[in-house]
C-alpha cells in the first residue's frame, strides 16, 4: 500500500457534503465497501483503494493478472473483490486468488451476495453460481482442492445478462423473504434458494463405444484389438433427467494419463500413439448439484503387438546383437593374432639371423682362439707357472663360449605347436642348462594348444627362469604347475634354492644383469602379468598369467566343448 495525501471523495459531515480536495482524483468505477473499523474500500482498474479518514491508501492487484475490479463486498472477516478474470480475498494483509482458468465460474464477475444460510452467490457472464460460503474459502486456502458449485443460466429461465461495465448501482440483492434478486439486462429475475431442487442421486454412467480404424465396437466390456492399433475414440454419456446437458465428467486411461482428466461436459476423448499392452479406461460423472458418480464405468482392452513389437523379436533382436557383437570380436580377435604373428615373424626372423652372427662371428672366432691358446699351453713345460694360469684362463672361456651357446640357444626356441606342457617339460629337461637333477610338472584342468606366438614368448620366459635357476638358485628340485582356465592360462615355477634378494624384488632387476627385464618385456608383449616372488616354505616363485585370447586365440574346439558342457548343466538343471 502507498500513502496518497488527500482523498478524492464526496463526504458528508455536520455541515453536509463537502468535496475532499484532490489535484488528481480517480474515477471510482466499482463497488464501494466497508469495514468494521470504518474504513471504506472502492476499486479503480486494477487498484483498490482504502479510505480512512483522511489517509488514502492503495493496494496494487495488477501483480495477479485478474484483469479490472468489478466489485468489492464486505464479509465480516474482510473482503471479496471480483475482477474480470477471477475472485480476490483479502483478510488484513493476506490476498488469496482464484484464477478464471482454474474455475471458470470466476470469470467476468459483477455481484457478490452472501446469506444468513451459508450460502455465496455469484452473478457473471456465466450466469448466476451459487457455492457454500465454507467451500469458498476452503478454494482459497486449497485451490487444488475440487468445488461443488450450482450455475443458474438460460436453461433454468434466466434470460438476459449482466448490465454492461459503467452501470451504476446493485445488480443483486437478497429479498425480505429470502429471494435473491438480480437486474438482467432482460429484467428483473428472482430465484428462490428454499425452493431449489437438487438431485440427490449421482448419475449413471456407461461406455457407449470405441472406434479403433474403421471398425465400431458397441457398449463394449472386454475387447482385444488388432495388431498395430495406434489411435483410439472412446464415447461414453451419463443419464440426468433434470440437466443432462449440464452432466460433468472425469476420466483417466491407465498407463498414458496420471491423473483425472476433466473435460467438461464433452463426451469423447481421443487417445493417439499407443502402443501393445493392457489398458484401462475409467469415467466418472456428476450432475448439476456436484453429485458424483465416483465407481462411474470402465472397460479393459488390450492392444496385440505387431510382430516387430513381439517378445520373441526383440529376443531375435538381441541375438542378433550379440551375434554381431560376437562376429566384431572374432575380426578384432584375427586382426590383433594376425597382427601379433606378423610381429613376432619379423621378431623371429631377426633372433636368427643375430643367432647367427653370434654363431659364425663371435663364437667360432672365440672358439678359434681357445684351440690356439690351447696348442699354445700344450707345448709349455708342465711345471711352468704360466702353464697354470692359460689353463685356468682357458677354463673360464669355456665357460663363456658355454654360455654363449645357451644364448644362441635361446634365441632359436623350439618350434613347438602343442600344449604348454610338452613346451615347458621340454625346457626343464633339457641338459645344457645344468639346471637341478629333480623336476616335476603338474597340469590342471583341460589342455589346450598355444599359438605360436605364445608358445614363442612363453618359452622364452621359461628358458630364462630356469637359467636363472641353474646358475643362481643353489636349487636341487624345480618344481612346475600348469592350470588351464577359462580366462587365462597360468604358469608357476618354484624351486628349493635360495630364493630371490630382496633388493631384486624391489627394483625388478640384478645390477649389471638384464635377464629378468628381458622377461618382463616378453610378458608385456603378450599382455601378461610376470610376478617374482620367494616361496613361504623357501625358494624362488615365478608366476606367469597369460590371458585366454593371447594364450590360445580362438579354440573352436574348445569352445564346443564349453557350449556342450553348459546344455549338459542345463538340462541337469
Amino acid at each position: 500500500m502507498t500513502d496518497q495525501a488527500r482523498p478524492p471523495f464526496d463526504r458528508v459531515g455536520s455541515q453536509g457534503w463537502h468535496r475532499a480536495a484532490s489535484a488528481s482524483a480517480p474515477v471510482i468505477g466499482s463497488g464501494i465497501a466497508t469495514d468494521a473499523t470504518g474504513a471504506m474500500f472502492a476499486g479503480d482498474g486494477s487498484t483498490l483503494f482504502r479510505l480512512k479518514g483522511n489517509t488514502l491508501r492503495k493496494i496494487d492487484l495488477a501483480r495477479y493478472a485478474l484483469g479490472d475490479i468489478t466489485n468489492v463486498v464486505s464479509n465480516g472477516q474482510g473482503f471479496l473483490v471480483s475482477t474480470t478474470r477471477g475472485l480476490i480475498r483479502i483478510q488484513g494483509d493476506r490476498i488469496r486468488t482464484l484464477d478464471a482458468t482454474r474455475f471458470p465460474w470466476t470469470r467476468g464477475l459483477r455481484e457478490i451476495v452472501q446469506t444468513s444460510r451459508g450460502e455465496t452467490w455469484l452473478y457473471g457472464t456465466a450466469g448466476v453460481v451459487r457455492i457454500a460460503s465454507n467451500l469458498l474459502n476452503r478454494a482459497f486456502d486449497a485451490p487444488g482442492q475440487p468445488v461443488r458449485t450450482r450455475l443458474f443460466d438460460f436453461r433454468d429461465g434466466l434470460f438476459g445478462s449482466p448490465q454492461r461495465r459503467g452501470f451504476v448501482g446493485m445488480q443483486a440483492a437478497v429479498g425480505g423473504d429470502g429471494r435473491i434478486w438480480f437486474a438482467t439486462s432482460a429484467g428483473l429475475a428472482g430465484i428462490d434458494p428454499a425452493a431449489v431442487y437438487e438431485s440427490a442421486g449421482a448419475p449413471p454412467v456407461s461406455i457407449r463405444s470405441l472406434a479403433a480404424g474403421a471398425r465400431t465396437f458397441r457398449d463394449p466390456s472386454a475387447l482385444i484389438l488388432p495388431p498395430g492399433t495406434r489411435s483410439i475414440r472412446i464415447a461414453y454419456a451419463a443419464a440426468s433427467l433434470s440437466a443432462p446437458e449440464r452432466v460433468q465428467f472425469r476420466y483417466r486411461l491407465s498407463g498414458v494419463d496420471t491423473d483425472w482428466v476433466d473435460p467438461g461436459t464433452r463426451r469423447a476423448t481421443n487417445y493417439t500413439n499407443l502402443g501393445p499392452g493392457k489398458y484401462q479406461f475409467q469415467v466418472i460423472a456428476g450432475n448439476e448439484a456436484g453429485v458424483w458418480n465416483r465407481r462411474g464405468a470402465t472397460l479393459d482392452f488390450e492392444i496385440r503387438p505387431t510382430f516387430v513389437q513381439s517378445v520373441p523379436f526383440r529376443i531375435l533382436c538381441g541375438v542378433l546383437v550379440v551375434a554381431l557383437l560376437w562376429l566384431a570380436y572374432r575380426v578384432r580377435i584375427r586382426a590383433v593374432s594376425a597382427q601379433v604373428r606378423a610381429n613376432m615373424a619379423v621378431r623371429h626372423d631377426e633372433r636368427e639371423r643375430i643367432a647367427r652372427e653370434l654363431h659364425d662371428t663371435l663364437l667360432q672366432s672365440v672358439t678359434g682362439l681357445i684351440l690356439r691358446f690351447q696348442h699354445a699351453t700344450i707345448s709349455m713345460p708342465p711345471d711352468l707357472p704360466e702353464r697354470k694360469t692359460l689353463e685356468a684362463a682357458l677354463d673360464g672361456a669355456e665357460d663363456v663360449i658355454a654360455q654363449g651357446r645357451d644364448r644362441v640357444r635361446a634365441l632359436r626356441p623350439p618350434e613347438i605347436n602343442g600344449d604348454a606342457e610338452t613346451l615347458l617339460t621340454e625346457i626343464v629337461r633339457t641338459p645344457q642348462h645344468g639346471g637341478p637333477p629333480f623336476h616335476s610338472v603338474t597340469v590342471y584342468g583341460e589342455p589346450r594348444l598355444l599359438t605360436p606366438a605364445a608358445a614363442d614368448e612363453i618359452a622364452g620366459i621359461a628358458n630364462e627362469a630356469v637359467i636363472n635357476i641353474a646358475r643362481h638358485a643353489a636349487a636341487t628340485k624345480v618344481d612346475v604347475t600348469i592350470q588351464y582356465r577359462a580366462e587365462a592360462l597360468v604358469i608357476r615355477l618354484r624351486d628349493d634354492g635360495i630364493g630371490f634378494d630382496p633388493l631384486v624384488l624391489r627394483t625388478g632387476m640384478r645390477d649389471g644383469h638384464f635377464g629378468l627385464v628381458g622377461m618382463r618385456e616378453r610378458a608385456r608383449t603378450l599382455g601378461a602379468e610376470l610376478i617374482f616372488d620367494n616361496a613361504p616354505a623357501g625358494g624362488a616363485e615365478v608366476t606367469l598369467v597369460v590371458p585366454a585370447p593371447k594364450a590360445f586365440g580362438f579354440d573352436r574346439s574348445f569352445a564346443a566343448r564349453m557350449w556342450q558342457k553348459g546344455l549338459r548343466l542345463l538340462r541337469s538343471g
